[in-house]
């Protein structure tokens, strides 16, 4: 290839770049989602696989078995919601009607009816065609806003749930390529780079530490969550005074969605519960009704807070040797830089440099003579 021709390829190669990066730019909450999904997904496909299944068919479950277990948290989350909001429309309208005496309701009705009688007496009267000048006569804006209104709402809606369904079209399609194309792209790298050392063992330790910090954390989760969901609700029937704590399962699914942030993840959740409760029940019982907050901290602190990060953790991180503040910042900062997806970007980005400092960068310096 003579230079010329290279000249061309690598503009033709820098143009191509910067319209793919613009692309991914456009879709990056998608793509991040579809490689958390994959790494959270891989090992259940590579037991698929052991077990002699189709690649493509294994690649198709796998995100399936992930996303039913949310499904679930989020079916059961709204579930709970309803039946809350609906007690509390009947409870503030019989708070309101309580007020209301019937002899009052039965004078308002007959007085109103009084008053309707003779309008009606004279709408009996009128022709058809009169009838058609009153309606005529009415204000049409009246209608018109009403439309504009209903479909604005129409439009917001619909384009807020294609927008959720594209994000999540584009995040299982990933997962499922990746799944099952991702040792091509492996082979494809490793033959770009002529299988260099540092190039190969930056990529295996990447790919590893990735699939301990979503894969392991989910697991965590997990496990967070059931110990959280069990523990909780057996206090709320043995422990005096738990009928103050109205969905206790809740509560412990919440512990392991929040222990993916290292340290102070689910301090978040049963702290403020158990100060709400501790309030209600001093309120309700004076001192003897703060023996159920008590309990219910006592077990969030050891079970569902100390026993998974004593027993669960150190499992994990002795699957690879990602420090735990690397982690700790990665999802604290990743969601106030970028949002949602920070969530999943700020571990991605955050794993990259940390094996990006602690392989490439000696190398470079080692060829620089530094």
């Amino acid at each position: 290839m003579n230079s010329v021709i290279r000249q061309l390829a690598i503009l033709f190669g820098i143009i191509i770049s910067t319209i793919m990066i613009i692309i991914f730019h456009q879709f990056i909450g998608s793509l991040t989602l579809g490689v958390f999904i994959y790494y959270s997904t891989r090992p259940v496909y590579d037991e698929l696989v052991d077990r002699d299944i189709n690649k493509t068919i294994a690649a198709a479950i796998s995100p399936v078995l992930f996303l039913i277990p949310i499904l679930i948290l989020i079916l059961y989350t709204l579930r709970i919601v309803t039946v809350e909001a609906r007690a509390l429309v009947i409870q503030a309208s019989g708070s309101i009607f309580s007020f209301v005496e019937p002899d009052m309701i039965e004078q308002l009705l007959n007085k109103e009816l009084a008053l309707m009688l003779p309008e009606l007496d004279m709408l009996t009267q009128l022709n058809p065609a009169e009838i058609i000048g009153i309606v005529q006569n009415v204000d049409s804006n009246v209608f018109d806003s009403f439309l504009d209104y209903g479909l604005q709402f129409g439009i917001a809606a619909l384009s807020s749930l294609s927008g959720v369904f594209f994000t999540l079209l584009i995040s299982f399609s990933l997962a499922f390529y990746l799944l099952r194309d991702g040792h091509h792209l492996k082979s494809k790298l490793y033959d770009l780079t002529s299988y260099n050392k540092t190039i190969t063992e930056f990529s295996k330790k990447l790919d590893a530490d990735l699939e301990i910090v979503f894969f392991g954390n989910i697991l965590l989760a997990i496990f967070t969550a059931i110990i959280g969901a069990i523990s909780f609700s057996l206090i709320t029937i043995f422990v005096p005074g738990g009928n103050i704590l109205a969905y206790p399962a809740l509560i412990g699914i919440f512990c392991g969605v929040t222990s993916l942030i290292p340290v102070i993840g689910m301090k978040l959740v049963y702290w403020p519960v158990t100060l709400i409760i501790a309030a209600i029940g001093l309120l309700e019982g004076g001192i003897s009704g703060l023996l159920f907050p008590f309990v219910f901290f006592i077990v969030g602190l050891i079970l569902v807070d100390t026993i998974p990060d004593f027993v669960a953790r150190p499992y994990i991180s002795s699957r690879g040797g990602i420090s735990t503040g690397v982690i700790f910042f990665s999802y604290v900062l990743g969601p106030l830089a970028f949002g949602w997806y920070g969530l999943f970007l700020g571990p991605l980005i955050f794993v990259i440099a940390y094996e990006f400092i602690k392989i490439i960068l000696p190398s470079i310096a080692n060829d620089m003579g530094i």
